[in-house]
């Protein structure tokens, strides 16, 4: 008689979390002109307004929305930028054409990016872009959902990517720049930008947490 026993520290949970949440591939914004050559399927915004029905890096639509709402001053920017290349991190999907910006270059003013449609209790990872192709810049970012809002700077010189708070480096995966928040129980997440001397957005994303990071294996046996 045959039996065979499976181990699988991972494969009941990863088909749960097929079946709960989908396809949770990236969902990437790239900020810029009209017709802007964008990262693989992530989505062009050339300026204020509601952005619906996001679609992720496979291609699917997903139920990700984004506001971008001028909350003080009246001048948004759709510009060409270029990022230098040593400065875009690796990722599955290439991030190289990373190459537009929104800005204002007026001090004191505000810009809010509302993602909305997320699942409420669910954690998300999120990615903001600085970048400036003739100056350096300087930026604050405060991203709040549940609990206290967080709160960091963003800067860098003429051509550098920023990543949240970092430099960006084509040596690191764009994994390692992450940072971890929980959406509101309306299902948002609100990214506030203050200018020092004014703002410079490349781009922003976010990922659902929870069925990417986990390792299989499997043992079979008989008898």
């Amino acid at each position: 008689m045959k039996s065979f026993s499976m181990t699988c520290a991972c494969l009941i949970a990863l088909l749960f979390a097929a079946s709960v949440y989908g396809d949770s591939a990236l969902v990437g914004v790239d900020f810029g002109p009209e017709l802007q050559q964008v990262p693989r399927n992530w989505t062009s915004v050339s300026g204020p307004g509601t952005y619906g029905a996001l679609i992720n890096e496979n291609g699917h639509a997903t139920g990700i929305g984004l506001e971008v709402v001028l909350l003080s001053g009246s001048v948004l920017v759709a510009s060409d930028a270029v990022a230098g290349t040593s400065t875009i991190p690796s990722h599955n999907t290439s991030l190289t054409q990373i190459s537009g910006i929104l800005s204002s270059q007026e001090a004191g003013n505000e810009l809010n990016l509302l993602f909305y449609g997320l699942d409420e209790g669910t954690e998300y990872t999120v990615w903001i872009f600085g970048l400036r192709s003739d100056l350096g810049y300087s930026q604050l970012v405060e991203i709040s959902g549940v609990g206290e809002e967080d709160n960091f700077s963003q800067s860098g010189g003429r051509g550098e990517l920023s990543v949240n708070e970092s430099i960006g480096s084509s040596a690191r995966n764009l994994s390692s720049y992450s940072r971890i928040y929980k959406p509101t129980s309306n299902g948002e997440l609100s990214l506030r930008i203050a200018s020092v001397n004014g703002y410079f957005l490349a781009g922003v994303a976010i990922q659902k947490r929870g069925s990417d990071d986990s390792e299989c294996f499997v043992s079979i046996s008989s008898q």
